[in-house]
């Protein structure tokens, strides 16, 4: 569109950003809307046994980590981003309207199927940002992310007291506090549709930033070789062709030696080695026989833009720094479904809640994890992504250990007596969260290689998924031998902590920070701007 050309990247980015965020909060407020409502929805409208509901629940992890790494795969492939969450949102859209019809438990199960592929597209996104963010930045933006879908979480609850008290028809399908959160929550996907299709961009990648801010301050070695006279330090060029190769001599040979290119060639070159003399990568300096030799070699090109294949992504997801983030992923996430699954029976139990005590309590636990997504946000700046990981996995093994020490000396229906030794473990276990949820991601995207960001994405959140799955089974087949399923948490924790330490040294990113374009080079101001880079400007 016309208009779109007219804004500068900067803008592109922040309503890009603005959007991902939408997308979080939606996500979380599905979480929120449906979850409370589910499992009287199958037992009192259909009669389903329990096991369905978890049958259920595992639907939406299970389609989710299946499709992520093929959502990562397209990403990589493309590195168009637009089209694929407008498809993904399709699906969202399906499944809850599928949910809202609910003609009987299958249509419940299928709608929570089709929803999670819809979410599989998180992985794309976790590598669109990993790519178009620094690495000084990029936790800060995760975390903001995060923030998003909790206060998503805090925000649902109240959105689900309405919902509740519908009670009407369209056409001959039911509006009631069972099917009103799939419709609800269809609008929201079908407006989030309307917003991603005007105002969210597809921002370069840094290193295509980097490009084009090159381009718009300077042309390519070929367009010197054309140069009319006095274009360059107000002398003359001539242009010699031999076999189709350009020679570029007289003032533009001094005019690159102002600046060490043509002499750095001469020192360390030889016959066939190139150097980059202009900051474009199609564009290089040859050095032979004495000349500076202008080439464009469009096959190596190609081959460097040929996507890596699925045997190789693979293979680089093995190595070992990798394989213990994916270690970390998979504790992280069956530790706190499974705990969130068996804290509403413990408080039932031990501190005598009720159903409007636990949505209190998960409300507070809701805004302390916001609070400490911003902690995460600040510190991130300036605490390293490994350090912030290894923070994470201390608090959650110390609040883990005291809960395996206390909950077996709880006192049935005690609040009183429960009530300390329960609450301040659980206080300090979410308080650990953020900064695992934000380390993990930043972290991850930071050591595994630009080709394959969104492919290792999608094993990562399918790790997650699978992981969302076993926990809650764990949780529920041990929740009445509380001490067994804690210490497995608890050894868990310790066993990716240790794996951690071992591997710090490989945490470590050895990312050089490099100067993020400053000009909008999306701006249509931008042609105002000179063809030929400034003295200072040209890279050495």
């Amino acid at each position: 569109m016309k208009w779109q050309m007219n804004i500068s990247l900067q803008k592109k980015k922040l309503l890009t950003r603005f959007c991902t965020a939408i997308f979080f909060l939606f996500a979380g407020i599905e979480y929120a809307v449906i979850l409370p409502t589910l499992n009287d929805y199958l037992q009192n409208e259909f009669h389903a046994k329990q096991f369905f509901y978890g049958l259920v629940l595992s639907a939406f992890s299970l389609s989710g980590l299946l499709v992520a790494p093929f959502f990562g795969i397209w990403y990589d492939r493309t590195h168009k981003t637009k089209m694929m969450i407008l498809f993904a949102n399709m699906w969202e859209i399906a499944g809850n309207i599928l949910y809202f019809i609910g003609l009987n438990k299958y249509y419940v199960l299928g709608g929570r199927l089709l929803a999670g592929v819809g979410a599989g597209v998180g992985s794309a996104i976790f590598a669109v940002i990993a790519q178009t963010t620094t690495e000084a930045e990029r936790a800060s933006a995760i975390s903001l992310l995060m923030a998003a879908r909790q206060f998503g979480l805090l925000f649902g609850p109240g959105l689900n007291l309405g919902l509740q008290k519908c009670d009407f028809y369209i056409g001959k399908f039911p509006v009631n506090k069972y099917t009103s959160p799939g419709l609800f929550m269809a609008i929201l996907w079908v407006l989030q549709n309307i917003v991603f299709l005007f105002i969210y961009f597809d921002i370069p990648t840094l290193e295509e930033q980097r490009r084009m801010e090159q381009q718009a301050n300077g042309r390519p070695c070929r367009d010197y070789a054309t140069l009319s006279a006095g274009s360059i330090n107000g002398g003359s060029s001539r242009e010699i062709s031999n076999g189709g190769q350009t020679l570029i001599t007289d003032r533009y040979e001094q005019a690159i030696g102002q600046h060490g290119i043509l002499s750095d060639a001469m020192d360390g070159g030889g016959p066939g080695e190139y150097i980059s003399a202009l900051p474009q990568e199609e564009a290089y300096m040859q050095h032979h026989n004495g000349h500076a030799l202008m080439e464009e070699d469009e096959g190596d090109s190609k081959e460097k833009e040929k996507p890596p294949g699925f045997c190789w992504s693979l293979n680089e997801c093995l190595n070992e720094e990798i394989v213990v983030m994916l270690a970390v992923q998979f504790v992280f996430y069956f530790n706190q479904p499974g705990l969130e699954t068996a804290v509403v029976p413990l408080n039932e139990l031990y501190l005598d809640f009720s159903e409007i005590d636990n949505s209190i309590f998960y409300c507070v636990c809701g805004v302390e994890l916001l609070i400490f997504f911003l902690v995460v946000k600040v510190i991130s700046k300036k605490v390293s992504d490994r350090t912030i990981l290894l923070v994470g996995l201390v608090i959650e093994l110390v609040s883990l250990a005291l809960l395996t020490i206390f909950v077996p000396r709880a006192i049935e229906h005690d609040p009183k007596h429960n009530f300390a030794m329960f609450i301040i473990p659980c206080a300090i276990q979410v308080s650990g969260l953020a900064f695992l949820a934000v380390s993990i991601i930043s972290l991850f995207s930071k050591i595994v290689p630009e080709k394959i960001q969104g492919f290792s994405q999608g094993i990562r959140r399918a790790t997650g998924g699978l992981a969302t799955i076993m926990g809650p089974i764990w949780s529920a087949a041990t929740v009445e031998r509380p001490f067994l399923m804690l210490i497995v948490m608890v050894v868990l924790f310790a066993l990716a902590l240790l794996m951690v330490l071992a591997s710090w040294k490989r945490l470590k990113t050895n990312y050089k920070e490099m100067p993020i374009p400053t000009s909008d080079i999306l701006s249509v101001n931008n042609e105002t701007e000179p063809l030929l880079p400034e003295d200072n400007a040209i890279v050495t």
